[in-house]
């Protein structure tokens, strides 16, 4: 299992690694730990999109699901979908996250750093 954790100068660290095999189901081999509040965006209403670009050079994006399970009091668990296919190829995946909430016609988007 891996975890990456968003640190409050929004940048996601690798807290825990793991080898991940082509096949792999993503949804049980990813865990993303985001704290409920980051800044003036409560995490409880927001959507995580994970933006990444593949060791093939495609670029690709999915909306992280929550967890029903808090991790500790201050983060919520993200995971990908089970659609999720990261590992088609083999090699690094560039990762940055998106996370928007508020109006539709005034969002507020806030951007992590990559990994």
């Amino acid at each position: 299992m891996t975890y990456i954790t968003l640190t409050p100068d929004n940048q996601l660290l690798v807290t825990k690694s793991s080898a991940i095999y082509r096949g792999d189901n993503m949804n049980t081999s990813i865990t993303f730990l985001i704290p409920i509040q980051i800044d003036n965006v409560n995490m409880e209403t927001a959507t995580v999109f994970l933006s990444s670009i593949r060791a093939d050079g495609e670029p690709d994006m999915v909306i992280l699901n929550r967890s029903s399970e808090k991790y500790g009091e201050n983060h919520y668990r993200y995971v990908l979908p089970v659609t999720c296919k990261l590992s088609r190829y083999p090699g690094r995946v560039c990762m940055w996250l998106q996370i928007c909430d508020g109006d539709p016609c005034h969002p507020i988007v806030a951007k992590s750093g990559e990994c």
